[in-house]
């Protein structure tokens, strides 16, 4: 059977829909997995609604991304903490997935987060976070956590693929997810992989089992993600 596969709510970036219309989109889509995006909420000073909240678990694997706009620790994140907490146990969150590079001080995250702590590898566009070494840095002051293996990020780095093979052989006993989604320029980094066709990243899909959360943008409201989610699981089958 090929990967659970589901969506980010960040599929619907840049819409003016409520997470509660985002939410019961994706669920007829696939209740395989979700992960729920936390920047725009959390910047709005909201909390989800008993609505939200039954929605997100509907969804057999739940994710929960932390906002990638603050540093942790920083003044923001320690007022964000209490929010957060309530909001992964609220929804049964199995992974929290944060930024290398937002990661100030690893003792932070050590202490305020679980075994559920999770370190995504990053694009071309960081400076730390995109290789095995440092990655492994973080794992060591950060022993519980685990690793979210975004393959667009890997593939800006590297389109033959090696950093990929490279981060799955030292990283892949950790590894709780996939992020999965076609790849353009710097102004539109998460396109659909049923508009780019860029193939050749279902081969780092090394491991049959984990979740994979699929983290394309709708480019506008006639976006279906109905296609793109039955491409990719087309292409898991082949």
């Amino acid at each position: 059977m090929p990967n659970p596969l589901g969506f980010s709510t960040g599929f619907y970036y840049g819409l003016d829909w409520p997470l509660e219309k985002r939410l019961a989109s994706l669920l007829e889509v696939s209740n395989a997995a979700v992960e729920l995006q936390t920047t725009d909420l959390f910047a709005l000073g909201e909390s989800l609604s008993e609505a939200a909240i039954a929605l997100m678990r509907e969804f057999q694997y739940r994710s929960v991304h932390l906002p990638a706009t603050i540093q942790y620790p920083s003044p923001e994140a320690d007022l964000l903490l209490p929010h957060i907490l309530k909001l992964i146990d609220d929804v049964a969150a199995h992974a929290i997935v944060i930024h290398p590079d937002t990661i100030t001080d690893p003792a932070w995250v050590a202490k305020n987060f679980d075994d559920r702590i999770a370190i995504e590898n990053m694009d071309i566009n960081k400076t730390f976070g995109q290789i095995p070494d440092d990655l492994l840095q973080l794992f060591e002051k950060i022993p519980q956590a685990k690793w979210v293996f975004d393959i667009n990020h890997a593939y800006t780095v590297d389109p033959t693929q090696t950093l990929g093979g490279s981060l799955f052989h030292n990283l892949s006993y950790r590894l709780t997810h996939y992020h999965f989604s076609g790849y353009g320029n710097d102004h539109q980094r998460h396109i659909p992989l049923s508009e780019t066709h860029q193939d050749e990243m279902f081969r780092m899909l090394s491991d049959k089992n984990v979740p994979i959360i699929i983290e394309s943008v709708a480019q506008d409201d006639s976006a279906d993600p109905v296609k793109e989610y039955q491409y990719i699981l087309d292409h898991l089958g082949n």
